[in-house]
């Protein structure tokens, strides 16, 4: 009976030492954002970072971000890291988090004036990216226009996959990204008509520079 009583000691104690380990090693899933959207004041970031400097260098080279920046004033010379917001989010897992990036909610400098940056903004879109950590930095690995944007329990070559979504005059339309070793790609597309009684959207915009 006695033996049979330290077993139960022994066992609660090792289950107890074991715990916390499998909470650390579970934590960036249980506890990293993995729903987002353009209007951040209904779906806030939970956790929102400034952009790193090396991950504000690699999406200054992204063709949407350079196009945007020659269109809006070719003089400024890079874009202020203010007009970004990123979450932190473990793709792949490991101890240093990629990235998700957005437009930041600004306000216009005046009356009529567009928010400074407003080239990535569109009819219920705005420009999304996703920067995955490397040992030299970050790498753009997908580019789209969205209203929404989820990362889902899923993977594709060790990378969670990624679901964007956006209204059109045809409904809603959602789009599955998986990783392909280097870059997100699309893999599939639905589109779900939106009820007669609803409000017509505007139509759906694409980006060539992000494909």
């Amino acid at each position: 009976m006695r033996d049979k009583h330290q077993f139960v000691v022994l066992l609660a104690v090792g289950m107890l030492l074991s715990f916390p380990r499998a909470q650390k090693g579970e934590s960036n899933d249980h506890h990293e954002q993995r729903e987002f959207s353009m209007e951040q004041q209904v779906v806030p970031i939970a956790k929102p970072i400034v952009l790193p400097d090396t991950a504000f260098r690699a999406l200054e080279k992204d063709p949407a971000v350079s196009s945007c920046l020659g269109n809006e004033n070719p003089s400024r010379g890079g874009a202020p890291v203010s007009w970004f917001v990123a979450s932190e989010i473990h793709l792949a897992g490991g101890d240093k988090p990629d990235l998700i990036v957005l437009p930041a909610e600004m306000k216009a400098s005046a009356p009529m004036q567009p928010v400074p940056n407003a080239c990535f903004l569109g009819p219920y879109t705005s420009k999304w990216w996703v920067l995955r950590r490397t040992p030299d930095g970050y790498d753009v690995v997908l580019c789209v226009d969205a209203h929404d944007v989820q990362v889902r329990q899923t993977r594709s070559n060790g990378y969670l996959d990624i679901e964007a979504a956006i209204a059109s005059l045809q409904g809603t339309t959602t789009t599955l990204y998986k990783f392909d070793g280097k870059q997100y790609k699309r893999y599939t597309e639905k589109t779900e008509a939106r009820p007669r009684t609803s409000r017509p959207m505007a139509p759906r915009t694409e980006s060539p520079l992000c494909f």
